[in-house]
């Protein structure tokens, strides 16, 4: 939940770096796009990991609540 308890329903992620040698998003095993936001509901963000790469990665991640993001 956030702040004044309303449930996530939704998450935004960013992968702001295209540098071969950096880190990815994946979902359900598929590998996300670099420098690209994309959004994936709150069941999916169990099966969402970050894979760190060689070199340093602007990442970010927003939580939505069914009226406003983080």
């Amino acid at each position: 939940t956030d702040a004044d308890g309303d449930t996530i329903t939704k998450y935004r992620l960013w992968d702001g770096t295209s540098d071969a040698s950096s880190g990815y998003w994946k979902v359900n095993g598929v590998e996300k796009a670099a420098s690209q936001t994309f959004e994936i509901t709150a069941a999916d963000l169990a099966n969402t990991v970050w894979t760190a790469g060689a070199v340093s990665d602007a990442v970010s991640v927003q939580a939505f609540d069914g009226v406003a993001w983080s």
